[in-house]
């Protein structure tokens, strides 16, 4: 079954039954669930989430392709089955991918020469990377993440505090059963579970300051030139930048900050800005903004009505997409379990 003459199938696909926008406003925020044994369509479909390629058949095995994804900003992410033998072929990426089997293995041929992938063992590519990759076995499910290439390289420069302008040259390979490579599988272990990906993606909130949280991961967890800088101690930032950002968080609470975000508003780098709240406050930049969020929510749980808001409102509301975790702060913050706080006589 040739594949070659979809290579004209590069569309972006438009709403369909299975699309649920979960948000809008400034940012891309979707998620997209689909199932098809037409090569075509999966074609069009992954083409315009992830990047133009084609496929070709190197079997005889009937094809299947299935995805659960979410487009949260700048990172596209998903799990991909594929049924039959197939070769998928592209041009350069345009953005940084990682790909890891949850089954089966891939092997991958780039400029860096042939890289195999398995269940232990992601590959990283590049946004100049040509890449062939051919699934060796029938049955193969991969779990994908994309980084817009402007957008990690911005995040890479707030972290070092000077502009970076050439790409990231991330080795092509991140071993996960490694202390770097299962600190990474750990941190983005929220973006192998559907429903949690539904969850971020409908609440920018919390999903801003996640996505910048895989971009650390990504560039603390996989070896390139900028490594060594990186883990170097930061400088701490001024007095004056910490309370400017203490300022930013107290009148904007609800601002879906995150700590480059802060960084950049109070005039340093985001490693110092760490540093420095870290030697005035004892804490991170995203604690004491969750801090500030909580007594946000408490506030609203004391003064509302069991009879017109839940605690699960008020928790999202205020940020706060796990209920079960935010009612285990809130009793160790407040003594007891936000449901007692809004049901509470007053």
């Amino acid at each position: 079954m040739a594949r070659d003459a979809a290579m004209a199938y590069t569309a972006r696909p438009g709403p369909s039954a299975t699309e649920q926008p979960a948000s809008s406003g400034e940012s891309d925020y979707s998620t997209l669930n689909i199932f098809t044994l037409d090569p075509f369509e999966a074609l069009d479909i992954s083409s315009a989430l992830f990047f133009p390629h084609r496929y070709t058949s190197i079997g005889t095995s009937p094809f299947s392709w299935g995805i659960n994804v979410a487009v949260l900003d700048a990172l596209t992410v998903g799990r991909v089955s594929l049924g039959g033998e197939i070769a998928v072929k592209n041009d350069e990426l345009g953005s940084y991918h990682v790909r890891a089997p949850l089954v089966g293995q891939l092997r991958s041929t780039t400029r860096s020469g042939e890289i195999f992938a398995s269940p232990t063992n992601a590959a990283i590519y590049r946004p100049d990377d040509k890449t062939t990759l051919t699934c060796l076995q029938g049955e193969t499910v991969i779990w994908l993440l994309k980084f817009k290439a402007i957008a990690l390289e911005r995040h890479l420069s707030a972290l070092l505090g000077r502009p970076v302008s050439d790409t990231v040259d991330f080795a092509p390979n991140l071993d996960l059963t490694s202390q770097p490579g299962a600190t990474f599988w750990a941190f983005t272990e929220a973006l192998r579970n559907p429903r949690t990906i539904a969850t971020l993606a409908a609440v920018p909130m919390v999903s801003k300051p996640y996505v910048e949280m895989v971009a650390n991961a990504l560039l603390c967890c996989v070896t390139h030139r900028y490594s060594e800088e990186l883990a170097a101690p930061a400088h701490r930032a001024p007095l004056p930048s910490v309370t400017r950002a203490v300022e930013l968080i107290r009148e904007s609470p609800r601002h879906s900050w995150t700590v480059a975000s802060l960084a950049t508003a109070s005039f340093c780098s985001v490693r110092s800005l760490q540093a420095g709240f870290s030697s005035e406050l004892g804490t991170t930049p995203l604690r004491y903004l969750a801090s500030i969020r909580m007594q946000g929510a408490h506030r609203d749980l004391l003064s509302g009505s069991p009879h017109q808001v839940t605690v699960s409102a008020i928790a999202t509301d205020w940020g706060f997409s796990h209920l079960g975790r935010f009612s285990a702060a809130h009793e160790k913050t407040y003594g007891e379990l936000p449901s007692r706080a809004l049901h509470r006589t007053r």
